[in-house]
């Protein structure tokens, strides 16, 4: 990495909780799981109301994806770059 002057770049360990479609997934798969499936179709058929009860709920999609400090940390981000963007167009004149 040295020899391209690339820099390295920390990332967390993989946390499936944090992950929306582990999420997701961990609600679905006992409708699915252990059977056997014509193909995505079949797998579709057993899942049953599980997707439209997601789609149904947003309050329920929102609690594994969109945890409050996630929402407070974009929500901030957007804040203090949108005030640098007027800033830096006021410096500009």
């Amino acid at each position: 990495m040295q020899a391209v002057e690339a820099s390295r770049v920390m990332q967390l360990s993989y946390v499936p909780e944090l992950n929306p479609v582990e999420c997701f997934f961990r609600e679905l798969r006992p409708a699915i799981e252990g059977r056997l499936h014509s193909g995505p179709a079949g797998q579709a058929r057993h899942a049953g109301a599980a997707p439209e009860v997601w789609q149904a709920d947003p309050v329920r999609v929102r609690q594994p994806c969109g945890w409050s400090w996630i929402r407070e940390l974009l929500t901030n981000l957007a804040e203090a770059l949108y005030h640098e963007y007027l800033a830096e167009l006021r410096r500009r004149g």
